[in-house]
């Protein structure tokens, strides 16, 4: 908890949506952000042992921060990938839909981090 300006503000961290899948369009169920200011993230790995490369687009309002494919083996591989949206609303944030080159096994994560904005003028004092 910190304090600014005599208004409290307690970051609260949203972990709330677990999903999991086997086709080329990984979802994330929606969760409730806490705050406006959230940023939301979308961690997404998919695999198979049938090897092959593939790629991974995150869902349209998302920008990608990670995208890393490691094969195996000749018949195994993994792929993760890591998206963040910066909400302008808080509550309910609808699903997100990521896209793969090919259908795959899947798992994603959706999570709002707290990320609190500052106007106006800060007087420090040294």
């Amino acid at each position: 908890s910190m304090t600014l300006r005599g208004t409290s503000l307690t970051p609260t961290l949203v972990v709330g949506s677990l999903a999991t899948g086997s086709s080329t369009a990984p979802q994330a169920t929606s969760i409730s952000a806490a705050y406006a200011t959230d940023m939301l993230v979308m961690a997404q790995a998919a695999g198979t042992n049938n090897g092959g490369s593939y790629s991974s687009t995150p869902d349209a309002g998302m920008t990608e921060r990670a995208d890393q494919a490691r094969f195996v083996t000749s018949t195994a591989d993994c792929h993760a990938m890591l998206a963040t949206e910066q909400l302008s609303s808080s509550g309910a944030t609808g699903t997100r839909t990521s896209t793969l080159s090919s259908s795959r096994p899947w798992g994603t994560i959706l999570f709002a981090v707290p990320i609190p904005r500052i106007s106006g003028k800060i007087k420090m004092v040294i």
